[in-house]
């Protein structure tokens, strides 16, 4: 039986919580190169975020009012840019927050996260 590695449309559909990997030479540059954290996909579109693309920007310099963490803010998702999102594991303190995957979350109480 022969196999075809490139023909995935059939065998492959994505879901909440899979990481996508771009072509390597994908001419948009959006998505050139990324790995993508799926946070949806259903008959009205997918979202995603980009994990390796990360800025020189730290949260405390979009952020005044913050706990002391201060993460490199990434680049990527969704392709509108003048948002901020954040995905997270503790469901516990955030009180919020849309689950993907097992114990993995998208957006929360944001007061929560910077107080």
């Amino acid at each position: 039986m022969e196999i075809n590695f490139f023909d995935i449309a059939t065998t492959f559909k994505p879901e909440r919580g899979d990481l996508l990997i771009s072509e390597p030479y994908l001419p948009d540059p959006n998505f050139e190169r990324s790995v993508i954290y799926l946070c949806e996909h259903d008959e009205n579109g997918s979202l995603g975020y980009i994990l390796n693309k990360p800025t020189t920007i730290l949260f405390a310099d979009v952020i005044e009012e913050y706990n002391g963490f201060n993460p490199r803010i990434q680049l990527g998702g969704p392709v509108e840019q003048g948002t901020l999102h954040f995905l997270h594991r503790d469901f516990q303190n955030l009180s919020s927050g849309k689950q993907v995957h097992d114990e993995i979350y998208w957006g929360g109480d944001f007061e929560k996260l910077t107080s």
